[in-house]
């Protein structure tokens, strides 16, 4: 500490690296093996031992910095970090320690030549105003203003005496002299400072001092206006919105199913098509009605997919029409349009599916069991990798309109949905099969299926009850379902087919190339090998929240980031949504 004069309060950065060192090297009381070597089972490794409070130049990487920015920062090496090979250094510019591994050790100096000076401001010209003026001082020379109020309005300055010196003047940190004594006398600021300087602050160990020094910098630098100066408009919409819908409330409304209070506003979709969860181009947006959909550009698509929708209830016989009961809850239901694209982002079609509002549901009443089965994504990624490998073929196939197939048990009542006519008044719909929406809808199509499945001497594993196997002469078939999508697995093609194909008896499926399998991505290459990878979806989140031109990093967050409080209400900033896609992205296909 005293060959590179390290200050005192370091004193417990040098006690953790004696002990480090004496843990690494032989003593009298282990002369044949040390502390390290008998805890670690390891040989230790003393190349990468410097000498402590050394000066050194810490690496600042490119996406740290910007073209204009130093690639150094200048530090004080005070020891190791016990977790990893990285160096621990101590940086007077912000009083903290740093933890990193790219350094440039300055262990030959035998003392430190220089301290820091920060740059407080650069002076302004003279026809500034008194108000313009104050905002170029910080506050640490407004302090010390109040203390040499009584100290005349004259000192020295230094002159550079040559053009090296000018140079050293723009710097963040300029060398000079540690002794105190050599400090120039500091002027108190005054509204018009001198020409071509600029005001710093010293640090020494007898105290800070304000000075003016030369510059070569330009001395009129134009600005932007501080007032005009906006904060970034991420979130701007969100935080604006006053009044949200009370969830409680909507569901105790005897049936009406209106909300009880709505949004201060609802954005226009051509505006604010990113936080409506609008992803795709601003000229196809989803609708969020169905008096949306009949008024949108897209009317006869809309009006073609909810006729699609209501034919295909109409060929299952999903409800039947019957006068309105008395003193019975009536579900209401409502429309949700989807616009399903290509890996490539065309579009593969529009899409209208009637969903029942299943919130009205009371338990015991009109429903019981709920719990349905799914497949796990560790076995989608376990089956794709085993087609991979020994070069299995590997068909899509979803159901149109799943939950349609399964019979209902209980006694439910539904609304007329919309874009359905009638001759006669204040009918409803009976349900006769389950519908999209209902609670029990996803637990009975998996009763249907499994038991389909089965007829076909297919059984679920002993690990995941979604996967289903088939053992035949021709080899083994693979199913993992996935509420209506499922993936056929087999050593051949015609196999394969097959299967679907006795599927599509029972059921109306459609079948192809994998593609996008719930969200994953499958790419088959040349080779038999399968990439897999959502690009699209990390698309998708970018546009969603925002941040398309956010800059990439190819480092990790530093350890012990101080992050400041945002003033911003965190209750507006949908942070749960974006915790939970990043939970989906980690989990699904890595």
């Amino acid at each position: 500490m005293q060959r590179f004069n390290t200050r005192v309060f370091l004193w417990a950065e040098a006690v953790a690296t004696a002990v480090y060192l004496l843990n690494r090297i032989l003593n009298k009381q282990s002369s044949i093996i040390t502390a390290h070597e008998l805890v670690f089972r390891e040989v230790s490794k003393l190349e990468h031992l410097k000498i402590f409070g050394c000066p050194a130049i810490l690496h600042v990487p490119p996406v740290k910095r910007t073209v204009w920015d130093a690639k150094g920062q200048e530090c004080i090496f005070v020891g190791y970090n016990a977790d990893c090979r990285n160096y621990r250094f101590y940086d007077p510019s912000i009083n903290g320690i740093l933890v990193a591994r790219n350094a440039t050790f300055m262990e030959d100096v035998s003392e430190p030549s220089h301290v820091p000076i920060q740059i407080i401001s650069q002076t302004i010209p003279e026809s500034g105003d008194d108000e313009e003026g104050k905002d170029w001082y910080s506050d640490a020379e407004e302090e010390m203003e109040d203390e040499n109020d009584e100290e005349e309005d004259e000192g020295d300055e230094e002159e550079p005496e040559d053009d090296e010196k000018d140079n050293d003047s723009d710097a963040s940190t300029i060398p000079v002299s540690p002794d105190p004594t050599s400090i120039p006398h500091v002027n108190p600021p005054s509204s018009s400072p001198t020409l071509g300087t600029v005001k710093v602050c010293v640090k020494t160990a007898a105290g800070d001092f304000v000075a003016e020094v030369p510059s070569d910098r330009p001395s009129t630098i134009n600005l932007r206006v501080r007032k005009s100066l906006k904060k970034p408009q991420r979130f701007t919409y969100l935080a604006s919105l006053e009044t949200e819908i009370d969830p409680v409330a909507f569901m105790t409304l005897g049936g009406k199913g209106k909300p009880c209070a709505a949004r201060a506003h609802q954005p226009p979709s051509h505006l604010h098509p990113n936080l409506n969860g609008n992803v795709e181009s601003e000229s196809v947006l989803e609708p969020k009605s169905y008096k949306q959909a009949i008024a949108s550009t897209q009317r006869q698509l809309w009006e073609q997919a909810v006729t699609e929708e209501l034919d295909s209830h109409s060929e299952s016989g999903t409800w039947i029409l019957v006068p309105r009961p008395k003193a019975v809850k009536v579900l209401d239901n409502r429309w949700v349009f989807k616009v399903k694209r290509n890996p490539d982002k065309s579009i593969e079609r529009f899409k209208a599916r009637l969903v029942v509002r299943g919130f009205m549901q009371q338990h015991g009443v009109d429903f019981d069991e709920t719990f349905s089965q799914t497949c796990r994504y560790e076995s989608i990624r376990a089956l794709l990798a085993l087609a991979a490998a020994k070069g299995y073929f590997i068909l899509q196939s979803d159901v149109k309109t799943a939950f349609l197939h399964s019979e209902l048990t209980e006694t439910i009542y539904m609304e007329l949905p919309e874009g359905l006519r009638t001759t006669e008044e204040d009918l409803v719909c009976l349900l006769k099969k389950s519908l999209y929406g209902l609670r029990q809808s996803p637990r009975y199509w998996n009763q249907t299926s499994t038991n389909f499945l089965r007829r076909f001497h297919f059984t679920p594993t002993v690990s995941d009850n979604c996967v289903f196997v088939s053992m035949s002469n021709d080899g083994p078939v693979y199913l993992p379902l996935v509420v209506d999508d499922t993936l056929a697995i087999s050593p051949s093609e015609a196999l394969a087919r097959r299967i679907l194909k006795c599927i599509g008896e029972e059921f109306q499926i459609s079948s192809h190339q994998p593609s996008k399998f719930v969200g994953i991505e499958i790419v088959r290459n040349s080779d038999g090998s399968i990439n897999i990878h959502q690009e699209s979806f990390v698309d998708e989140l970018f546009q969603r929240f925002n941040m398309t031109d956010a800059k990439t990093l190819s480092v990790p967050l530093q350890p012990n980031e101080l992050l400041p409080a945002s003033g911003e209400n965190p209750s507006r900033i949908p942070f749960r949504q974006l915790i939970g896609a990043l939970i989906f992205l980690s989990s699904d296909s890595s």
